[in-house]
């Protein structure tokens, strides 16, 4: 990937859009690069890699037809290994009515794996950040403006670890090409 470097009349100055190489590069003391891992740090250490292909299509369905929007789909790997993928849904899983139906889901999927005598190992929340990860440069300073795992998505992640008794891994795709995750582990 290359860096996109744009002057814009909005900023009166520069913009770039970061990718996994930028991050290495600008990243400064939100980013570590450890054991050939990079690393993000709000809150917690959240891994930092680049989005696979099927992130990417859940990337593409978070873009819609009039505005992006977060989507989100849940993951459970049983004890043998399996993973039962749900649909995608198109809601804010952090709040309201999106975390209602958040924990319907995951209900769901523990009665289908229960249903086929196995146990659930770890839940997986894949949603998306749609907004971009960018760098603005104006009076020559950079700001950099980083998406990672919100507050709301870790307190969402403990809380369902506690009342889950599960692993819970949540990852938040962006569409600069990179997502940031992090377990809780019980």
């Amino acid at each position: 990937m290359f860096w996109l470097k744009n002057k814009t009349h909005l900023t009166k100055g520069e913009f770039k859009h970061l990718n996994y190489v930028d991050l290495l590069y600008f990243g400064g003391t939100n980013y570590s690069f450890k054991d050939g891992q990079l690393y993000y740090r709000r809150d917690v250490q959240q891994s930092v890699t680049q989005n696979s292909k099927d992130e990417n299509r859940l990337l593409e369905l978070s873009m819609g037809p009039f505005f992006p929007h977060e989507v989100y789909r849940v993951q459970v790997e049983t004890n043998i290994g399996t993973i039962i993928k749900s649909k995608v849904f198109h809601k804010n899983m952090t709040k309201g009515p999106g975390a209602i139906e958040l924990l319907k889901e995951i209900f769901r999927l523990e009665s289908e794996v229960k249903r086929i005598n196995l146990r659930i190992k770890s839940i997986h929340i894949i949603h998306t950040h749609p907004s971009l990860e960018i760098g603005v440069k104006k009076d020559g300073k950079w700001r950099f403006f980083l998406n990672g795992l919100s507050k709301a998505d870790l307190l969402l992640g403990e809380f369902l670890s506690k009342r889950l008794k599960k692993e819970i891994f949540i990852k938040a795709i962006t569409p600069n090409g990179v997502n940031y995750s992090y377990t809780f582990r019980n």
